[in-house]
């Protein structure tokens, strides 16, 4: 939404925050209208500045910015927090969100993807925020919901191989965006693939749905790391980059 010709108002939530100079900070921010840009704000860090907590991570602002038309950067002018997501959320919940938006900060973000993506977020947020277990298994369907409108979704109902739907899967074919049966599965298949045990197998298969059963099942430590492993595998594929969520590496789902 445009204010002036040089000053745009949006919402915005802060994937980034890096002390710049003496008084400010550079911001990475994914907004709601103007896509994932950086920010500088002025002066916030000085003595008794009350607007340097406000900038925190994963906080939800309405923005007010400034920007010159010799400048790619934009210029905060004000600020007002909607939401604080870190606020009353407990350890493990709080490395989803974050895992949340280093997927974004790492994404290749086109314009016409701001708004679905940004109201993505804030469902994925909400969300995380109402679970107390298996909260990883939210995160997973996040995953497979940024899939969906990139265009490059895991299929996850029949083996890749012989399309038979409730196959015992067995391993990720990453070439082929799915899995690979028991049945099918053969030693040329060693190279390519993921394998996978059986019970990650049975966390997957109930992916699609698995919020009807959250509070209900099991997730190991050990199907957490594959199916993590799996997702990473299928985002590097397709964007030709490693994507790297320092956040997953401390999660534990006990």
């Amino acid at each position: 939404m445009t204010v002036s010709r040089r000053d745009f108002k949006t919402e915005g939530i802060v994937l980034r925050k890096t002390p710049f100079k003496e008084t400010s900070y550079i911001l990475e921010i994914f907004t709601k209208h103007l896509g994932r840009i950086s920010v500088i704000a002025k002066g916030v860090r000085k003595e008794k500045q009350a607007q340097s907590g406000l900038l925190d991570l994963l906080n939800e602002l309405e923005l007010v910015l400034h920007k010159s038309p010799q400048s790619n950067w934009f210029i905060l002018s004000s600020a007002r927090l909607l939401r604080s997501w870190l606020r009353d959320i407990d350890f493990n919940n709080g490395l989803l969100l974050q895992a949340g938006i280093e997927v974004y900060r790492q994404l290749e973000i086109q314009r016409e993807d701001n708004l679905i993506l940004y109201d993505l977020l804030l469902k994925y947020f909400r969300y995380i925020q109402r679970k107390r277990k298996n909260g990883i298994a939210v995160f997973w369907r996040f995953l497979l919901r940024i899939f969906n409108i990139y265009g490059i979704d895991i299929d996850v109902h029949s083996c890749v191989e012989c399309n038979t739907s409730e196959a015992e899967f067995i391993a990720f074919y990453p070439q082929k965006n799915g899995f690979i049966c028991k049945n099918c599965y053969l030693p040329a298949h060693y190279d390519s693939t993921l394998r996978i045990s059986e019970k990650t197998a049975k966390v997957f298969s109930n992916i699609m749905f698995i919020g009807n059963v959250l509070e209900d099942i099991e997730i190991s430590n050990e199907s957490v790391k594959e199916l993590n492993n799996i997702f990473l595998l299928h985002l590097a594929e397709h964007f030709r980059q490693n994507f790297h969520l320092k956040s997953l590496e401390l999660y534990s789902n006990n």
